[in-house]
């Protein structure tokens, strides 16, 4: 494994050192989520705000992608779903379970 394989498997590990967005990753991977679609889905869920920055760390940590984007009430609403990446990591992390 060469540097940038080590640096790119760092920041993998550093988006995943959060509990919310191992939960992100699990949702995403069941279906397609927005952050709204997200926080609102029950009780002890973050707000808003908290599961946008969440998913935007796992996207630039390339485990998440845009899915589908739609206007809503003035608003962008962007879905999205694990990358191919991201889909392995979280196999990997149900066997940890």
């Amino acid at each position: 494994m060469d540097r940038r394989d080590r640096e790119k498997m760092a920041a993998t590990m550093r988006a995943l050192a959060h509990p919310t967005r191992l939960e992100v990753l699990a949702a995403v991977n069941s279906e397609e989520q927005s952050p709204s679609q997200f926080s609102d889905a029950g009780p002890g869920r973050p707000t808003l705000g908290t599961a946008s920055h969440h998913f935007r760390a796992l996207r630039r940590a390339g485990l998440i992608e845009v899915s589908a984007t739609e206007q809503r009430r003035g608003a962008i609403m962007r879905s999205y779903r694990p990358t191919a990446t991201g889909a392995r990591v979280n196999r990997w992390l149900g066997r940890l379970r």
